[in-house]
């Protein structure tokens, strides 16, 4: 988990791990996988290929429907399904959404180590 991060970050910036695009944290993202769904970033992740074979093609599809179920799991929790709203002034507000989402991941995970896991990839 990382964060909180303000809105308006976008979906590269978080990749590199900076918030202008720039290549800030040897921990992110950027340095542990390679995606080709990032416009101009020149790692590559594993992504359906048409030629792929039919079982890597499942494969990949089971992978990504298993984090989608993942986020079905924290998205049941309202706290985080809508806007969060709670607590004055900015600083305030992230910390107490930061509390709430490690609150759920901790939840969720515990319900998966106790009876409702994951299915295997």
């Amino acid at each position: 988990m990382e964060g909180p991060i303000p809105c308006g970050v976008n979906d590269i910036s978080m990749y590199k791990g900076g918030f202008d695009g720039s290549v800030k944290d040897k921990g992110a993202l950027y340095y542990k996988v390679k995606d080709s769904g990032f416009v101009g970033v020149p790692k590559q992740l594993t992504t359906t290929r048409y030629a792929h074979s039919k079982e890597m093609k499942e494969l990949i599809a089971r992978a990504k429907a298993r984090q989608e179920s993942f986020n079905s799991r924290m998205s049941r929790f309202n706290v985080l399904k809508s806007r969060f709203r709670h607590g004055k002034g900015t600083q305030k507000r992230l910390d107490l959404h930061k509390s709430c989402t490690e609150a759920v991941c901790v939840i969720v995970h515990y319900g998966m180590e106790n009876g409702s896991p994951l299915f295997e990839v």
